[in-house]
């Protein structure tokens, strides 16, 4: 039970420092050397720093965001997650012109953990929300 509280409040905050804060420095501390992570890019990011580009989009590309996780279920090594995005769409995003408004996405994330850390990570998010 205990792990179970641990590996959700990691994905969390996982969640948190990818999405809402979009800092690669926590980052580095939450997931393994060898994390992979599989967002529907052409391949997927491999290792902490690789989650820079991404990080850097996401900064790009929302102002003033902000995340709210509305489920936590955690199963073994896996942690599965269903959160809100909101923000600001103010420049480029997956190769999707800025909105110009509040966008709202909903999305889900299922993590592996392993020694404390994020292993691997499967994001999906509803990017019909852009349109």
């Amino acid at each position: 039970m205990l792990e179970s509280l641990i590996a959700r409040a990691l994905v969390a905050q996982f969640l948190t420092e990818l999405l809402e804060r979009a800092r690669d420095e926590p980052l580095r501390y939450l997931v393994t050397s060898d994390f992979r992570m599989h967002a529907g890019a052409p391949s997927d990011l491999r290792g902490p720093n690789a989650l820079r580009p991404f990080l850097d989009g996401v900064r790009a590309a929302f102002d003033s965001p902000r995340l709210q996780v509305e489920d936590l279920l955690a199963e073994g090594d896996r942690v599965a997650a269903r959160f809100v995005f909101e923000a600001d769409h103010a420049g480029t995003s997956a190769g999707v012109v800025p909105a110009g408004r509040r966008v709202r996405l909903h999305g889900m994330l299922m993590a592996r953990v392993r020694a404390g850390k994020v292993a691997e990570a499967w994001l999906e998010q509803d990017r019909l929300a852009f349109v």
